[in-house]
């Protein structure tokens, strides 16, 4: 994803109540997602093969599924979202 379209979706995602997702001091910078999934990655590549992910890798994963499942619902509902 590019950061900048992450950046953008963070402060239009909402829930199902019409609530965001995120609160203003969680929003990132396009800085700031491009070095956070830069590092998760370089994390992942160093990792042996067959090692399992610790808690806070799972829980990344998790979020980022649970944000690309919100993003496609959106998009999917609105195809001029962007």
């Amino acid at each position: 994803m590019d950061p900048e379209i992450v950046t953008k979706e963070m402060h239009r995602e909402r829930d199902a109540h019409g609530e965001r997702l995120f609160s203003n001091s969680e929003f990132l910078t396009p800085g700031q997602v491009s070095s956070f999934f830069s590092r998760l990655a370089a994390k992942i590549r160093k990792q042996p093969v067959g090692e399992p992910l610790d808690e806070d890798d799972l829980t990344v994963v998790t979020e980022e599924e649970n944000f690309v499942t919100a993003r496609e619902s959106v998009l999917a509902t609105s195809p001029n979202y962007l």
